[in-house]
């Protein structure tokens, strides 16, 4: 009975215990005319209303130094911020909102979610024109991973660019090699290419960028196929001209 009881203790112990962090690896504010915001979801994942989860939200540059780019409200006024705390009660929900002190500028970074407890996340990208709204994307962010396939889109006719944005977490200890291979749609290497980010790191680049036998191509439709030493955030996204679309990371082959 006393073994059972003790089993009993220590199974809600590690469920009180479920602990969440979250690399988000494009959050974007500002820009001028075209500008864009990027919003935070959080979800309490417990049903206790008495059991409120206490996250931390924080930002940072390419870099891994603290960024102001949340929004912080208060009586006197909105500010930019590096990071913002939130209290979600059970099944509640809160929003953490871009911001910059310079909306004219395009203010770029990462963020990291975290949270005692377990919460759920979705990003909200939005694309502006002046005032009115033209594009919107989402997505749910991906655990860290060391093997990934991503799709790849390149049309420089269309002004189509598949990229992809990566974080080194800043606790991985050590640096990053990130390695992708290229193939296109008929499963032929078209070229290959790497780099490195330091913990705590992030780079946010187009294939072309990445892997410069892509280039100027018109109307490719192929595949990465990315390692990594280590585990890390990825973000794949594609533009078509002012639209903006999230892309899924496939299993790695």
């Amino acid at each position: 009975m006393a073994q059972r009881l003790i089993l009993i203790l220590s199974f809600f112990y590690s469920a009180a215990m479920a602990q969440t962090e979250v690399y988000i690896p494009q959050f974007a504010h500002g820009g001028g005319f075209t500008n864009i915001s990027t919003t935070v979801t959080i979800v309490n994942q417990d049903d206790g209303i008495l059991n409120p989860a206490r996250v931390t939200v924080q930002a940072f540059d390419a870099d891994g130094n603290p960024a102001d780019l949340l929004l912080q409200s208060a009586i006197t006024g909105d500010t930019a911020v590096s990071e913002v705390q939130v209290e979600i009660p059970g099944r509640g929900t809160a929003l953490v909102e871009s911001f910059s002190n310079d909306p004219g500028q395009l203010s770029l970074g990462y963020v990291k979610v975290s949270s005692e407890t377990a919460v759920s996340v979705e990003v909200i990208f939005k694309i502006f024109a002046g005032m009115a709204l033209q594009t919107t994307t989402s997505i749910l962010p991906s655990d860290p991973t060391d093997a990934a396939t991503l799709l790849v889109n390149v049309d420089s006719s269309e002004n189509i660019v598949s990229s992809v944005a990566v974080v080194n977490s800043p606790d991985a200890g050590e640096t990053a090699t990130i390695s992708a291979t290229i193939y296109d749609q008929f499963g032929q290497e078209v070229g290959s290419g790497s780099f490195d980010l330091d913990p705590g790191q992030r780079v946010a680049a187009n294939w072309a960028e990445l892997v410069p036998a892509l280039e100027g191509l018109v109307g490719f439709v192929g595949t990465a196929e990315v390692t990594v030493n280590v585990p890390v955030a990825m973000l794949p996204l594609r533009q078509d001209n002012i639209e903006l679309t999230t892309q899924g990371i496939l299993p790695a082959r």
